[in-house]
């Protein structure tokens, strides 16, 4: 994606990138989190979307990257600051309840969070409870 290539970055992360999933005892505990939590920006495709200026298709690649799907073995975290990007989004179509659920669902996480982080701040003041 950095080097322009969209549509190829989005071909490889849906129907070549399976993360891997260590078999119970195969692996030293040290290194699961390494396996199931990494790379932090898991968001590739969606992000793509929006450099293609897909706006729907973005926010249906937000919506399966955040949402638990009990089917797949996909367990990995997800970073809460696709709440952020997930709002952002609904905001640009007008989805304001939408879009307020999310910034509320990313306070949430972030309840502890540093003050200065600028998208929690933004997330405040969208929600009325910030300058």
């Amino acid at each position: 994606m950095l080097e322009g290539k969209t549509v190829e970055a989005v071909t490889l992360m849906e129907k070549e990138f399976r993360p891997p999933i260590p078999e119970f005892g195969s692996t030293p505990y040290f290194t699961v989190p390494l396996l199931l939590h990494f790379p932090l920006d898991q968001d590739v495709v969606p992000r793509a979307f929006v450099k293609m200026g897909d706006v729907d298709k973005a926010i249906e690649a937000y919506r399966k990257l955040i949402d638990f799907d009990p089917k797949s073995q996909d367990r990995r975290m997800h970073n809460p600051i696709y709440h952020y990007r997930l709002a952002k989004l609904y905001d640009s179509k007008g989805m304001k309840e939408q879009a307020r659920v999310e910034y509320q669902r990313l306070l949430e996480h972030w309840t502890n969070a540093d003050p200065g982080i600028p998208e929690l701040a933004d997330a405040k003041k969208r929600l009325g409870l910030g300058p």
